[in-house]
C-alpha cells in the first residue's frame, strides 16, 4: 500500500491511499477543537480540501461538534451550533455511512444528572466513496474506559444473488420430462396441499436437478436413434 500525505494542519490530516489491490481513494482524519472558532478553521481547511478531491473519499474521527439536535442529551443544543458543521457536510457533499454499535460516541463519564453523552465521532463519505466500496460501514464499538467509542471501519461481503430459473426448451422433448412433472404436481404438501407457488417451486427444483446436466445435442441424437429403431 502506497500512503501520501497532502496537507497538514493542526486539526487535519489529509491521505492519498493507493491499495495493492482495489480502487485508491482519499483520508482525512480530523480532531476539532474545542473552542468554536479554531474548529470553524478546521471545516474551512476541510471544505478547501474538498475542492481537490476527485476520488472517493472518507472522512473519519473526532469533529467536536454534532450534526443533528438529538445527537447530544443533557446540554440541548441549538440550532446555530450545528449549522456550521452541516453546511460543511453540503459543500463537500460528504454524507453519514452506514453504521451500527452505539449511537453516542463520546460521554464525560459523570453520573446522574451531570452525565452527558453526544455524537461527535462519525465517518463521512462522497458520493464517488459509495459507488467504490458500497458495502463499506462503520461499528462504534462500546466505550468501555474512554471517553470516546473506538470506531471501525469494515469491508462486508457483497451478498451473493440467486441465479434466475431458466427453462431450456429441450428439456420438454427429454422422455422423461411429461412423467417428472405429473409426479411433482401431485406431491401432496403438508401444509397447503393446493398451493400453486410451492407446487411451481417444486417443479424448477425437479427440473434442475433431473435435466440441468441434459445437452440439446445429446437429446437430439436420442430422438434420432428412436426414429431409426
Amino acid at each position: 500500500m502506497n500512503v501520501d500525505i497532502r496537507f497538514v494542519s493542526s486539526q487535519i490530516i489529509h491521505l492519498s491511499v493507493n491499495p495493492i489491490v482495489g480502487d485508491s481513494f482519499d483520508c482525512s482524519f480530523l480532531y476539532g477543537a474545542t473552542d468554536k472558532n479554531e474548529r470553524g478553521i478546521m471545516l474551512t481547511e476541510l471544505e478547501n480540501t474538498g475542492t481537490t478531491v476527485t476520488k472517493p473519499w472518507i472522512v473519519m474521527w473526532d469533529f467536536n461538534c454534532i450534526a443533528n439536535l438529538n445527537e447530544r442529551i443533557e446540554q440541548k443544543p441549538c440550532l446555530h451550533e450545528i449549522e456550521p458543521f452541516r453546511r460543511c457536510m453540503a459543500s463537500c457533499d460528504i454524507h453519514v455511512m452506514k453504521s451500527t454499535g452505539s449511537f453516542f460516541t463520546w460521554s464525560n463519564k459523570q453520573r446522574g444528572e451531570a452525565k452527558v453523552l453526544s455524537k461527535i465521532d462519525r465517518v463521512l463519505g462522497n458520493p464517488a466513496w459509495e459507488c467504490s466500496f458500497p458495502t463499506a460501514e462503520v461499528c462504534f464499538l462500546l466505550e468501555g474506559n474512554f471517553d470516546h467509542t473506538q470506531m471501525l471501519v469494515q469491508f462486508l461481503e457483497s451478498p451473493k444473488h440467486a441465479k434466475p430459473f431458466k427453462f431450456l426448451n429441450h428439456w420438454g422433448k427429454h422422455k422423461e420430462f411429461m412423467d417428472t412433472i405429473r409426479a411433482t404436481w401431485h406431491t401432496i404438501l403438508s401444509r397447503r396441499p393446493n398451493h400453486l407457488d410451492q407446487k411451481l417451486r417444486l417443479i424448477k427444483e425437479a427440473c434442475k436437478a433431473k435435466f440441468k446436466n441434459t445437452e440439446a445435442g445429446d437429446l437430439a441424437k436420442a430422438e434420432a436413434d428412436l426414429q431409426k429403431a
